[in-house]
């Protein structure tokens, strides 16, 4: 479902990645592990469409998405959740909701969708005009975006107390 080859990454004259390649199956939890500045920020962002990589290639769903700019990635089910510090924090759980479905126009699909995330997370519902903490919000965005398309897969961005991770869900 998501194929990574020789994707070479540089910043300026610095090269962040040198040829990295991988292959997610579908329903696959990949775990990115590495110290500071392995790559692994810089992987998810090139996979994103955030960053462009110098060569190399991401193929997501039989599709090459290398050129594509993030918006249009995400359209095609594929976002990156970056790590909490990043999220939209200052927003109510509703608010975050009609974040993650932007792209999404159908009234209709959008309340089954905002009910589908409450049915897994039901103490959201209770607080839905609440601000959220921000592994809440984090854990809130991952799924809404899951939500919001029915096909959609994550690059979750996610640090831990003890070490750094990414994680990539296929699902």
């Amino acid at each position: 479902m998501l194929s990574v080859s020789d994707l070479q990454v540089s910043y300026g004259a610095i090269s962040a990645l040198s040829g990295i390649s991988f292959q997610v199956k579908p329903g696959a939890i990949v775990t990115l592990i590495g110290g500071n500045g392995a790559g692994k920020t810089t992987t998810l962002r090139t996979i994103s469409g955030l960053l462009r990589a110098k060569t190399g290639k991401v193929t997501f769903a039989g599709e090459d998405v290398s050129a594509l700019p993030a918006h249009k990635i995400v359209a095609r089910g594929l976002c990156h959740v970056p790590e909490g510090r990043m999220i939209f924090s200052n927003l109510t759980v509703d608010e975050n909701l009609a974040m993650g479905a932007y792209l999404q126009n159908d009234a209709v699909i959008n309340a089954r969708n905002r009910e589908y995330v409450f049915s897994i997370f039901p103490r959201l519902k209770a607080s839905s005009a609440s601000s959220l903490t921000l592994p809440a919000a984090t854990i809130l965005l991952l799924n809404m975006l899951v939500a919001h398309s029915g096909k959609a897969r994550s690059l979750r961005h996610s640090s831990f107390d003890t070490s750094s991770a990414n994680q990539c869900i296929i699902g």
